[in-house]
């Protein structure tokens, strides 16, 4: 900052602080000039004016920045992420739509939707372990952007997602500081756990991730109150992993990126969302749970400025008791027969979406639901394989994965097609 700029600083600060604070202003201008008077003159007055300066300047930045954060909580105010206006990468939203490699975040500001799990199997499916003729095989990357790392635990080996010492700091949380680049976000990437045992039947596959641990908590918690204070430099802490994902180096080396949000507005999902293409909203079908979906869109229509070209795909409801049959016609049909309960949730977030809609005087609903044939079912091997494995790459030919598989590939098309618009 040159000083004339420092000049024109200070002086806002003191007129502001004479319109808003008058009494606590004069305080200080009456100690200055005491002090002036008591001081000999001299060059010893001149140190002592000079260490006051630095005090009051001091002084006024600490002010500044708890004036900010107060700003950025109250609860009045614009929110904690939007308190500033973005300062996006050069040319950020021309190359987030323009780029080949698509980026797909599951979000949901709910716990215990079933989120992991599908991040962890849409993954594999897109990576296409078993050569399905009918499609492409992608190059994968799964980012597990939740501290507690359960879609970790499925995809790496104890070895490969837990940090080596205590000093060491996890892949995701270095991801989220800042201060890596693209070659060495592709240095990172882990080959998933059991790749080897589909060795037979395809050779090609390339599907890695990046794993998070306990210390993207910490992490999180320092940007946060760096973005807080102000205390971050020139580059916006809300674009780091975007400007990752935007280098050439990651754009050549994978086809699709599928990152699994926290379920709460921290610093690790403000930044997925800033760079993605897609969001997928997971769903248990309850009541509270369709609340939490219509609170959740409604938050990504607040910071549409952070996020101007995100796309909604849609919300899937997850776990539902369901027994559908891909040749069954009247799987497609809208009055598909749930459970009474189901039922509710599924009116619970129309209901909730629909208050969305009114509320920001929109044309039509933000989004809606897949088709169900593309819900997810509470299948038994995707309950034992939470937490430990990621169900579609079993390579044992049984109907337990043949039904895992088929719940996948009907929503990995869906999700497929709608990413390519």
């Amino acid at each position: 900052m040159s000083i004339s700029d420092f000049a024109k600083d200070v002086w806002t600060k003191l007129v502001n602080k004479l319109l808003t604070e008058p009494v606590e202003f004069a305080a200080w201008v009456i100690a200055l000039l005491l002090l002036l008077l008591i001081r000999p003159i001299g060059r010893g007055a001149l140190r002592t004016m000079k260490r006051l300066w630095a005090r009051l300047r001091d002084l006024w930045t600490a002010a500044d920045r708890l004036n900010r954060a107060r700003e950025a909580v109250s609860l009045g105010g614009s929110g904690l992420w939007l308190h500033a206006l973005p300062k996006q990468p050069p040319n950020y939203a021309e190359r987030i739509r323009s780029r080949d490699t698509k980026v797909l975040v599951l979000a949901n500001n709910k716990g215990g939707v079933g989120k992991t799990t599908i991040a962890c199997n849409l993954a594999a499916y897109f990576a296409n372990p078993f050569a399905d003729a009918g499609r492409p095989q992608e190059r994968v990357l799964l980012i597990d952007g939740d501290y507690q790392g359960s879609g970790s635990s499925m995809a790496l080996d104890t070895k490969q997602r837990i940090p080596a010492t205590r000093q060491e700091i996890s892949r995701a949380a270095r991801l989220l500081m800042g201060t890596e680049t693209g070659a060495s976000l592709v240095g990172m990437a882990q080959r998933v756990k059991n790749l080897d045992l589909l060795a037979k039947i395809n050779r090609d596959i390339d599907f890695t991730a990046i794993p998070a641990y306990y210390d993207l908590a910490s992490v999180e918690n320092k940007l946060m109150v760096e973005w807080l204070i102000g205390d971050y430099g020139g580059r916006d802490p809300r674009y780091f992993l975007a400007e990752l994902l935007l280098s050439p180096e990651v754009r050549a080396r994978f086809d699709r990126i599928i990152i699994d949000a926290p379920p709460r507005q921290t610093t690790a999902q403000i930044q997925a969302l800033c760079a993605a293409t897609h969001v997928l909203i997971p769903t248990v079908l309850d009541p509270l749970s369709g609340e939490a979906v219509g609170t959740f869109v409604e938050q990504l229509l607040a910071h549409g400025s952070l996020w101007p070209h995100l796309q909604i795909i849609g919300v899937v409801g997850a776990m539902p008791d369901l027994d559908v049959d891909p040749a069954d016609q009247r799987a497609a049909r809208l009055d598909y027969k749930l459970r009474p309960d189901e039922a509710l949730g599924v009116q619970a977030v129309s209901e909730a979406l629909q208050q969305v809609k009114d509320r920001y005087s929109l044309d039509h609903v933000p989004t809606a639901f897949l088709p169900r044939t593309c819900f997810v079912k509470d299948l038994r091997p995707l309950g034992s394989a939470a937490g430990a494995r990621i169900a579609y790459l079993d390579p044992h030919d049984n109907e337990d994965t043949r039904a895992v598989r088929r719940v996948f590939d009907r929503l990995g098309a869906e999700v497929a097609q709608r990413m390519s618009r």
